[in-house]
């Protein structure tokens, strides 16, 4: 592009209309070098300024260092246009794991809200309880029936409906060993059976682990106790069952006892 022309804009006007229309690269050939002239061409951003007189290997150089950089330049905005796009893509994919995540939270929270359910039930069970002393005028009969009703009616069902949530599968066994404890409560109770709330709260746990076909070590280590203690209790459960025979499988035992781990 010369700087001076024949017409109504000068070479800088015309390479300056160019560059914001077509994106072509200018090489700036003049006999001008003043510093008016040059400070209005490098606005133009020019990929070369040759002063003549040229040499044609000169002009030569010029355009294939032009078209070389003209490519590079292309070339990043294609790259910068490739990395926007997938920031974009990034940005609706985080959109949608926040969302899912809110949900997520949410459906948390309603669990919270029933396993408070579940603590404030317990806690009112628990009142009954304690009223066993405090209300020496009633039959124990009386009394017993009243905490049985209780933990049927109110602790049981919501108990089944969190074992049924898919939500809390990683508690199953918790769940299961609560509720074969407050069965065999309520069974104590409304039958007057000695040998049903025999287990103290460990050996049930316990109990329930063997009745799951866990190991004594599986056993030590999910409960955080030594080998020898979950053998002297397994001993101690086996005596309180009445299983004197040694070659009667405990773990068999428990499974045609305790067949009803879910209770309406």
């Amino acid at each position: 592009m010369d700087i001076y022309l024949n017409g109504a804009m000068d070479g800088i006007q015309l390479a300056d209309l160019i560059l914001d229309t077509h994106a072509i690269p200018v090489i700036y050939l003049t006999a001008y070098s003043n510093e008016e002239i040059l400070g209005r061409a490098k606005s133009t951003a020019p990929y070369g300024y040759i002063i003549k007189p040229f040499r044609e290997r000169q002009l030569k150089v010029n355009i294939e260092l032009a078209l070389a950089r003209y490519r590079e330049e292309q070339e990043r905005n294609i790259f910068a246009s490739n990395c926007q796009s997938t920031i974009s893509e990034l940005e609706t994919q985080l959109q949608v794991v926040r969302s899912e995540l809110e949900t997520a939270t949410e459906k948390l929270r309603l669990k919270e809200v029933k396993l408070d359910q579940l603590r404030q039930e317990v806690q009112e069970v628990n009142k009954a309880l304690l009223s066993l002393t405090s209300h020496i005028a009633r039959t124990r009969e009386e009394l017993e029936m009243e905490v049985a009703i209780a933990v049927r009616t109110r602790v049981l069902p919501i108990l089944r409906e969190l074992q049924d949530d898919p939500g809390f599968e990683k508690y199953r066994l918790e769940f299961e060993m609560l509720s074969l404890h407050m069965h065999h409560l309520t069974a104590g109770l409304a039958q007057k059976s000695a040998s049903a709330c025999a287990l103290s709260p460990t050996e049930l746990r316990i109990a329930a682990l063997i009745k799951n076909d866990l190991t004594n070590d599986q056993i030590a280590g999910q409960l955080f106790l030594s080998p020898e203690t979950v053998k002297t209790h397994r001993r101690n459960i086996r005596k309180k069952l009445g299983l004197q025979n040694a070659n009667q499988n405990l773990a068999t035992f428990l499974k045609a006892q305790w067949s009803e781990p879910r209770l309406a």
